[in-house]
């Protein structure tokens, strides 16, 4: 364990701006980021459609408050917005018992690609793949790997929403 925790605080010190944060109401962070980047009014979170969100993260990329924003939306699927691109996933059709622990393995599947070496599309489609997986189960069980990768090959073949963010 101690060389491979040293291994990874090396990696960790070469990449000095890598943060992953996992907030519990990313509405109200998106809609004070955007407010305090952009003066753009509060969103709020009833009712709120899915590419309000998008803009958000577009605007929050655009004002340099972070390279990368992935956000999980329910049952509309996730998005996740970079500087040059915006992806797409739809939420796979699942029997949902519990979305209890369902952000933390979106997360989870995020990091572990990234920490592999995968690119952010592919992170992304394990990281929606994760967060249904966990869905599936019930109160606080752990996603399967066999359900994750399962789930990971129908979004392979899903369509993907690809755009160019606009210049603002």
């Amino acid at each position: 364990p101690g060389r491979a925790a040293g291994a990874r605080a090396g990696r960790a010190r070469r990449a000095p701006n890598a943060w992953l944060v996992n907030f519990s109401n990313p509405v109200s962070i998106i809609s004070q980021a955007v407010h305090q980047h952009t003066g753009a009014r509060s969103i709020g979170i009833c009712d709120t459609p899915a590419e309000i969100f998008e803009d958000a993260a577009h605007e929050l990329v655009r004002a340099g408050a972070c390279e990368v924003v992935a956000l999980t939306l329910g049952a509309d699927g996730a998005i996740l917005v970079t500087r040059d691109e915006a992806l797409r996933l739809p939420t796979p059709e699942v029997q949902v018992q519990s979305t209890v622990g369902a952000g933390d393995a979106f997360l989870g599947g995020l990091v572990l690609r990234l920490a592999q070496g995968r690119d952010l599309s592919a992170a992304f489609r394990t990281a929606v793949a994760a967060g249904s997986a966990t869905a599936m189960l019930p109160a606080t069980d752990l996603c399967r790997p066999a359900d994750v990768d399962r789930l990971e090959a129908d979004l392979q073949a899903a369509s993907w929403r690809r755009q160019t963010p606009a210049a603002p």
